[in-house]
């Protein structure tokens, strides 16, 4: 069991790393003015 354990504790450990990561890019992003941007550009479906 304690295997099983320390498994979830590793996924919990990265699912928790990777939304704070992307927040703070979010984040950053807005920030710089980058995230405007690349929302108004014009984007084909082929793009």
């Amino acid at each position: 069991m304690r295997t099983g354990t320390a498994i979830n504790n590793v996924i919990s450990s990265v699912t928790m790393l990777s939304i704070i990561l992307t927040g703070a890019a979010l984040i950053r992003e807005r920030e710089h003015g980058t995230i405007e941007h690349l929302l108004v550009m014009p984007v084909t479906p082929v793009e």
